[in-house]
């Protein structure tokens, strides 16, 4: 079975400890290390997704617009409070459930049970809607999943998307790729070039403004431009 993960966002320790400890106890459940500052939850979120998000829900707004607007595809967020008459705003930042703190241990389990299932009825939704990309050679046009692509480049204004072997034409420029890609899969590391980031099998640190990727198959090595190296970093927690 694989492991869901859960990202705690508080600041009280009794709530986080008891959180910690009931969803330890939940089959298939692993617990991230939480996060005591609110503030740091956006920078978190753009390292890693976690599959539950359990985050106290408080009178400043600010902080569920900021979530909303960092949080990774198909995370479901569990809102906590102690004033059951804040429930209902839990409902109107699209969580998928609210508990009531002090909580009961039947509830908090039929949290998760409900942030789990909708979380896989998103995903399955997302895979109905899934369109392949497509590419051609010579009068052949194939189309790929993710999986199968190592990077794409631009070459003299023609972009090409590269396989373990083989090299093809993508109707698409790599704006229209951005768009179009997962970005938990794909991350652009120079100008004319998008990687997949399950393709890259070692990186190499020269100095501060030096990084190689070493693709599998291949063996080609990409070097990341200066100024896409920060972002690169985060994507691969380095």
């Amino acid at each position: 079975m694989i492991e869901k993960e859960a990202l705690i966002v508080s600041s009280q320790r009794h709530l986080a400890s008891r959180l910690q400890t009931e969803l330890a106890r939940i089959p298939g459940i692993s617990v991230r290390p939480r996060i005591y500052e609110e503030g740091r939850l956006s920078f978190n979120l753009r390292r890693r997704s976690p599959d539950l998000i359990f985050m106290s829900l408080k009178n400043e707004p600010s902080l569920w617009v900021d979530l909303f607007l960092h949080r990774p595809p198909f995370s479901q967020v569990i809102a906590i409070t102690p004033d059951p008459a804040l429930a209902p705003r839990a409902f109107l930042y699209n969580c998928a459930d609210v508990l009531t703190s002090p909580f009961r241990v039947q509830d908090l389990r039929r949290a998760v049970a409900r942030a789990l299932t909708r979380r896989f009825l998103w995903l399955r939704r997302q895979e109905r809607h899934f369109s392949p990309l497509a590419a051609r050679k010579k009068d052949v046009i194939r189309f790929f999943n993710p999986e199968e692509i190592l990077f794409f480049k631009a070459e003299d204004k023609v972009v090409f998307l590269y396989t373990d072997k083989e090299r093809y034409f993508s109707r698409f420029s790599l704006s229209q790729l951005e768009a179009r890609l997962n970005p938990l899969q794909f991350c652009r590391v120079r100008r004319n070039v998008i990687v997949a980031l399950h393709a890259i099998r070692e990186v190499e640190i020269k100095g501060s403004r030096g990084l190689f990727l070493s693709l599998r198959g291949s063996g080609m090595k990409i070097r990341a431009g200066r100024r896409y190296i920060p972002y690169l970093k985060e994507k691969l927690l380095l």
